[in-house]
């Protein structure tokens, strides 16, 4: 009888041991292990049992390397727990920017360089889900806007954790899509125009003339409007193609005066500010029509000292950092003054490649947004 029970105790261990045996096999290594296959897309959060933990997953886009849109993958991971002074969102839209696609490709990999697997994504539209001990000033269920920093994982999936300081409260007229299209340009736009993070800005005036040039992208869809509302007189430069007319028209409906391309520079002098989001040969041609005295920013590097010297201008290149408060602020414009916030085309999480190739071919106006999950209510 005792050898009866014994043999049944040992084919139960055996039993026991095959089963978990290949669990292990299959789970890969690292701090967010791929759980499911690449074709598996779930709507909902779900949970997995690892040892005595129960963890949360999600669906995200990642990377594994560098390299063209083909190396963006759909991939069941992890969920991430916020820290203590962060809060943890649940993405409803995650906004495309040139900078994801930069990164992805490698060629910002000297100055930021990413932990592989990682997820790209800055900007986001979405429900604060949990909150870091030591948050204060947002709560579960609050909905915010906001951007992650780079080299951390960024918006490109279900949930995503950032630091308190670097979201705000959602723009109430907008829904959580063309919230999404707001942080990282406005951001820089609001930087490069007005400061107040501490860096040089253009400093701009009311009663001044911008010069934009490259008006119809992301940068410049919040710079023309932004300058508008502060009082300034603006002109957009934009490349011309077969589809100018409808370029101008656009840039126009952002509140500019005039519209012109680069030939067309040349018809203006004693600009105050000129805003360069294009750089190369445009931007050299530029210094002719600025002031002696005035000023000009880049988001494509530092302009040049030399032409800045010979009219004693400012030359001030753009690095945009995040802030909450800032945030804030241009949600308060929004609200207040109808800044227009264009969404030149909305896609599905699953159809990342297809918006990177289309943001690297360019000719987008204003943002691409990822819709990650329904919109709330």
């Amino acid at each position: 009888m005792l050898r009866q029970i014994g043999g049944s105790i040992s084919r139960i261990r055996t039993s026991i041991a095959n089963a978990v045996s290949p669990m292990r096999r299959t789970l890969p290594q690292g701090h967010a292990r791929c759980i499911a296959r690449e074709d598996e897309h779930p709507s909902d959060p779900k949970v997995t049992t690892r040892g005595a933990r129960v963890m949360a997953t999600m669906k995200a886009v990642r990377i594994h390397r560098y390299g063209g849109p083909e190396v963006l993958r759909i991939e069941t991971v992890d969920r991430p727990s916020p820290g203590r002074g962060d809060i943890l969102v649940r993405v409803i839209a995650a906004g495309v920017n040139p900078v994801d696609w930069k990164v992805r490709a490698g060629h910002m990999q000297a100055a930021v360089p990413v932990k592989f697997p990682w997820i790209p994504g800055g900007d986001f539209s979405g429900i604060v889900e949990e909150v870091g001990p030591s948050v204060r000033g947002v709560k579960p269920g609050d909905a915010v806007y906001g951007k992650a920093d780079l080299p951390a994982d960024g918006s490109y999936a279900e949930y995503v954790t950032v630091p308190r300081a670097h979201v705000a409260a959602k723009p109430h007229t907008l829904d959580h899509v063309h919230a999404a299209a707001v942080p990282l340009a406005a951001m820089t736009a609001w930087q490069a125009l007005f400061g107040g993070t501490g860096s040089p800005s253009l400093e701009l005036m009311p009663g001044q003339t911008l010069l934009v040039i490259g008006a119809t992208g992301g940068i410049g869809s919040f710079s023309v409007p932004l300058a508008v509302a502060r009082g300034a007189k603006v002109i957009g430069v934009v490349r011309r193609s077969r589809e100018s007319s409808e370029k101008a028209a656009y840039v126009r409906s952002l509140g500019a005066s005039d519209v012109v391309d680069v030939e067309g520079m040349s018809a203006y002098d004693g600009i105050d500010a000129v805003l360069d989001l294009v750089g190369g040969e445009v931007q050299a041609r530029a210094w002719a029509v600025l002031k002696d005295g005035g000023a000009m920013a880049s988001t494509m590097g530092e302009p040049s000292d030399d032409e800045a010297r010979q009219r004693g201008a400012r030359g001030l290149a753009i690095w945009t950092q995040t802030s909450g408060s800032q945030l804030e602020e241009i949600a308060g414009l929004i609200d207040l003054r109808n800044i227009p916030v264009h969404a030149d085309e909305v896609m599905r999480l699953e159809d990342v490649k297809k918006a990177h190739e289309r943001l690297e071919h360019g000719g987008v106006r204003g943002k691409i947004v990822l819709r990650v999950a329904r919109e709330p209510g």
